[in-house]
């Protein structure tokens, strides 16, 4: 069962950093709002037709208006916010190294929850912590020398908006997860409360018995929302006239949608059934590794070096992230 959830979040992984490489070269010819807009609403045609089979309707049931508060936080938070900042650093500082920083969002996530839901922190998370920073550190500084007195002294290697774009959307990232936590626990607790005054035919008894239908129908209200967002910031930024010429590349609007489908709907069920076979720290630690498998592919697609130093890096940070589920 463990090797089976395992090699589950591991495909998950790859297909993260699949569609990351997928997302920077649409970003590139689409634009990072078209694209964001085409992936939510290619991802919610999966995920109404994925919900339509498992309950029968196509809009998550029996989720009160605290519920879709919450999930729509959180779809503000790790849909809008981080994937505008995650998707404009691709273009300045590539899906590698923003990767890289967003191992961040694990730690960010701990740290939120200890914060708003109390819950507990290992004694191995300030090292983790530290390990993950000195990791990305290492990666995207380097040292430079001064000839007038011989001395050198660390700078960034990439333009510093784009480390700054990549952490902001770790925080997005990061504050997600803890949004949709308190979202999701509050639906399950909903369903409860129905279910004790519902007919015994009712249909809620096998929703509440299935370990997708709340996580799922989570990730639908959180997409809903990013779509309506980004629907608001074409709008307002010239209208659809630019998106309606972008679904007219049929390159970057095919990638785009092939990176929604992989990514943001295959990707999420993926990573929910590997936590039916392996608990949530392993999964988390797996997921992680995008940073150290995005090396290979980046070097043969995009021909860029691959360096001890940022192997090194990334390897650190994804040690430094599992430190905090232990």
């Amino acid at each position: 069962m463990g090797y089976t959830g395992g090699l589950i979040a591991l495909f998950t992984a790859v297909l993260w950093t699949a569609s990351s490489l997928i997302f920077e070269y649409a970003t590139k010819n689409g634009g990072v709002l078209n694209v964001n807009l085409l992936r939510g609403i290619v991802a919610i045609v999966f995920l109404v037709v994925t919900l339509f089979f498992v309950s029968g309707s196509l809009m998550p049931l029996y989720a009160d208006v605290r519920t879709w508060t919450w999930m729509c936080i959180s779809g503000i938070a790790g849909f809008v916010l981080c994937d505008i900042c995650s998707f404009t650093a691709y273009g300045i500082i590539t899906a590698r190294y923003t990767q890289l920083i967003m191992t961040l969002s694990p730690p960010i996530s701990a740290l939120m929850g200890w914060l708003m839901l109390g819950q507990r922190l290992s004694s191995l998370a300030g090292i983790g912590m530290i390990l993950t920073l000195f990791g990305i550190g290492f990666s995207i500084f380097e040292r430079s020398d001064h000839e007038d007195n011989k001395t050198s002294s660390p700078h960034l290697i990439f333009p510093a908006r784009g480390v700054i774009l990549a952490i902001i959307a770790a925080i997005g990232q990061g504050s997600s997860v803890v949004f949709s936590k308190i979202g999701m626990d509050d639906y399950a607790s909903s369903i409860e409360v129905l279910k004790k005054t519902a007919d015994p035919s009712s249909n809620i008894f096998k929703l509440s018995q299935n370990g997708f239908y709340i996580p799922m129908s989570g990730t639908m209200m959180r997409m809903l929302a990013a779509v309506v967002c980004f629907n608001i910031f074409v709008y307002f930024r010239g209208g659809f006239k630019g998106f309606f010429t972008f679904l007219h590349d049929r390159k970057s609007a095919g990638l785009s949608g092939l990176g929604a489908f992989i990514g943001s709907y295959i990707g999420v069920i993926l990573s929910l059934a590997a936590l039916n076979y392996i608990n949530a720290a392993v999964v988390s630690t797996i997921l992680s590794t995008v940073p150290i498998l995005i090396l290979l592919p980046d070097h043969f697609i995009n021909h860029r070096k691959v360096t001890a130093r940022q192997i090194f890096g990334a390897c650190v940070s994804v040690v430094g992230v599992a430190l905090f589920f232990l």
